[in-house]
């Protein structure tokens, strides 16, 4: 499974600020991410217990502090990342926003892009 992660600043594409819009292939937004120099296993937690409960926390904390969260979690959307947290979203957070947008957009295909 290829998972693409938040830290990964690899990208060339666009040169804005943080404000930059998340388009799935436009990830200029990365550079400014407060996630960028931590492990992405953390944004990762496998299972239920504990353990990833707290990893769960961590990762949310970050998120809360990050000037690009709103670029992420959009991203995260428009490409339909289904596994991490995103934007200081989970994966059902993410789920359930996603139908709340839909349902909101009352079919409208148009009315479901974020930005």
């Amino acid at each position: 499974m290829i998972v693409t992660t938040c830290p990964d600043t690899r990208t060339s594409a666009g040169t804005g600020g943080p404000e930059t819009a998340a388009i799935p292939g436009q990830a200029s937004w990365r550079r400014w991410a407060a996630c960028r120099h931590v492990d992405t296993e953390l944004f990762f937690p496998i299972g239920r217990g504990s353990r990833a409960m707290a990893e769960t926390q961590q990762a949310k904390a970050i998120c809360a502090r990050c000037p690009v969260r709103q670029p992420c979690l959009a991203y995260a959307l428009a490409t339909g990342q289904a596994y991490g947290i995103w934007g200081g979203y989970d994966e059902e957070e993410r789920r359930v926003l996603h139908r709340q947008r839909r349902k909101s957009a009352g079919g409208n295909p148009a009315a479901h892009q974020t930005g």
